[in-house]
């Protein structure tokens, strides 16, 4: 898959690694031209987790993302996160991993996505620690509809990005058992 991660800050960074060590092909969208060519000539973010290896991104400023990617990443601060999103050219699903509630209205940031689906992942994350591959728990949640098989759900679940292991599923697999 091709993806669009938008914002190259500590937890844009660290989930880019994680995407390319799955083998995905990635595109670092930058704050600034300056940023993107530094990580294109060194193969390091000049100013968030410079140890992180990023050499096989192709480091873009965020007025350049391309539109040809299979899903975007958003991983900016919640103040700019509409305005970000809006600005996102092509169409492709949007993966927010960015916390909080939009300063302007008080909602959900997902409710700011426009013409395209939206997933959120949530959970206790350390960009630092998931940068150099150790463990961590990830809930991804969206309002869209599921396949009716949970089965279906969890292999397109089980696609997504991993640090270590997925274990993915669907809300009737937790409730607890019916009473007859």
């Amino acid at each position: 898959m091709r993806f669009l991660v938008a914002g190259a800050g500590s937890w844009g960074t660290a989930f880019t690694r994680v995407l390319l060590d799955r083998g995905h092909d990635v595109v670092l969208a930058c704050h600034t031209q300056e940023q993107a060519v530094a990580i294109a000539e060194t193969g390091r973010n000049p100013r968030y987790m410079q140890k992180v290896d990023l050499r096989g991104v192709e480091a873009v400023a965020l007025d350049d993302a391309p539109a040809d990617v299979d899903a975007v990443v958003v991983a900016v601060p919640s103040t700019v996160f509409a305005s970000v999103v809006a600005a996102l050219p092509g169409g492709a699903p949007v993966l927010s991993l960015t916390k909080g509630l939009d300063p302007a209205t008080g909602e959900r940031l997902s409710t700011t996505v426009r013409g395209r689906g939206v997933a959120v992942l949530s959970g206790p994350h350390i960009a630092g620690e998931i940068a150099v591959g150790l463990p961590t728990a990830a809930v991804i949640a969206s309002e869209g509809r599921l396949p009716r098989r949970p089965a279906a759900a969890r292999n397109q679940l089980e696609r997504l990005p991993r640090v270590r292991e997925t274990r993915t599923s669907s809300a009737s697999s937790c409730a607890p058992p019916r009473r007859t």
